[in-house]
């Protein structure tokens, strides 16, 4: 593998049995993702794209760790992404985050957006909470919002400012600092 990987991917399998017989064995399967091989250099910028149901979305839970797949490997930063296991995973967790397609399921309805923001920086430990309100502050600047909607419920937001607070949160325990 090249030093300057950050990402490399291979022979990553998912199916999903979606039907079986009265004995248990498959019926129907449906491989979602078969045998993808990908490597992204650092500092690079990529996108996925295919139809509908082409696997993108369980490639992406795959690679994330939210997913685990039927065979082949991911690593991350040299890292095997699922031999990670106490200390190493949480650092893994805390460097790869996920911004989910549907914003009206990705956030909690009953929780304001500034917690959802600030959970991450808590649990990881990068803030002190007397910082966390300012922290939350800059990120929602950051992705075009007012730090006052930080008090706001997810439904009192349309879809694209729910995907700005869903960056925002991701952003909240990125390895760079958030000017």
């Amino acid at each position: 593998m090249r030093t300057d990987t950050i990402l490399e991917v291979r022979k990553l399998t998912r199916h999903f049995v979606t039907r079986r017989s009265l004995l248990g064995r498959p019926l129907h399967v449906v491989r979602a993702v078969d045998g993808i091989d990908l490597a992204i250099r650092g500092g690079k910028t990529v996108a996925l794209v295919g139809e509908s149901g082409s696997g993108k979305s369980t490639l992406g839970r795959c690679v994330a760790r939210l997913d685990r797949p039927d065979d082949g490997t991911v690593r991350f930063c040299g890292r095997d992404v699922y031999a990670a296991r106490g200390t190493d995973l949480k650092l893994f967790r805390r460097e790869v985050q996920t911004i989910f397609q549907d914003p009206f399921a990705s956030l909690n309805p009953r929780r304001r957006v500034g917690d959802a923001i600030a959970d991450g920086p808590l649990i990881h430990g990068l803030h002190a909470k007397k910082d966390i309100r300012d922290l939350v502050a800059r990120l929602l600047m950051r992705v075009g919002l007012r730090p006052e909607q930080a008090a706001r419920y997810p439904h009192e937001f349309s879809g694209g400012q729910r995907q700005r607070i869903a960056i925002a949160r991701a952003l909240a325990v990125s390895p760079s600092p958030i000017k």
